[in-house]
């Protein structure tokens, strides 16, 4: 399989101006490995991926010529897509790849049932009624196939602090609204919908860090101490240390996204 590719650093993708390359950050490379630990060479796969404009899947299809690739995004209505469907579509080209294609839409994947091996999204969070979402992704799946949601953790103390703060300013997350989730709440919607074994894994503890000294009245004093690089230092040699040594325990339940993992039955039941 292919490996992570070396990250930047930044919180976001980056890109080369030179080469118009997309890149994973730093804190992309783990949900990265967690995918590429799904997968094989010649995978279906399907990402909720051009929030970020394609990072993961770019680098799928780069290193896996095998692998099929499709990039969505499910927007919600009134909600305008093609700006990042482009900037994909730039990066796509670039890379030189053609095993990739791009798709926005509204509520309905235009794909027939079963038409993947593996779906994963991040964007569940972003729909008030996430269930359809939910369903929707599990329809384009075939059976036996793996799905994979990544969704923002209610129990990591910085990003739900930073969320209290916006709402105190009377401000919203970025991506509009945003729900954060339990443990239990997925295991529950993974439950609901037939797949009873559900693997979480959290990633990035600290990764909210920075971000909330953007809504901070210390938002100078966070900004001078250059709070980005101590958290990669904090990452690397005392996150990652307490993780070896508890199996990952300190990520999985505080981790700033936590990504939940099942295998859609042969027999769908939904619990309907």
């Amino acid at each position: 399989m292919p490996q992570p590719p070396k990250g930047t650093g930044s919180e976001t993708p980056t890109h080369n101006t030179v080469t118009e390359e997309i890149r994973i950050g730093y804190y992309g490379k783990k949900p990265y490995k967690i995918i590429l630990d799904n997968i094989s060479e010649d995978t279906r796969l399907i990402l909720g991926d051009l929030g970020h404009f394609g990072r993961y899947g770019i680098a799928i299809a780069r290193e896996a010529p095998g692998a099929s690739v499709s990039l969505y995004e499910l927007l919600r209505e009134g909600e305008a897509g093609e700006s990042r469907a482009k900037e994909a579509a730039k990066y796509i080209a670039n890379a030189g790849i053609d095993n990739v294609k791009v798709v926005t839409c509204i509520s309905a994947l235009p794909f027939v049932d079963g038409s993947f091996d593996f779906v994963y999204s991040f964007e569940i969070e972003n729909f008030a009624d996430y269930v359809p979402v939910f369903k929707e992704l599990l329809r384009v799946l075939r059976p036996g196939g793996r799905i994979l949601i990544g969704v923002p953790n209610y129990y990591n103390p910085f990003h739900t602090l930073r969320k209290y703060l916006l709402k105190r300013k009377g401000l919203v997350p970025e991506n509009g609204y945003e729900k954060s989730f339990r443990h239990s709440e997925l295991r529950t919607l993974f439950k609901d919908n037939g797949i009873s074994s559900v693997t979480i894994k959290g990633v990035a503890p600290i990764h909210s860090l920075m971000r909330l000294s953007r809504v901070s009245k210390y938002k100078k004093l966070l900004q001078f101490i250059k709070w980005w690089s101590l958290m990669r230092f904090i990452d690397i040699t005392f996150i990652n240390f307490i993780d070896f040594l508890t199996k990952g325990f300190i990520s999985d339940k505080l981790g700033f996204e936590i990504i939940a993992a099942g295998t859609k039955p042969q027999k769908q039941n939904t619990g309907d």
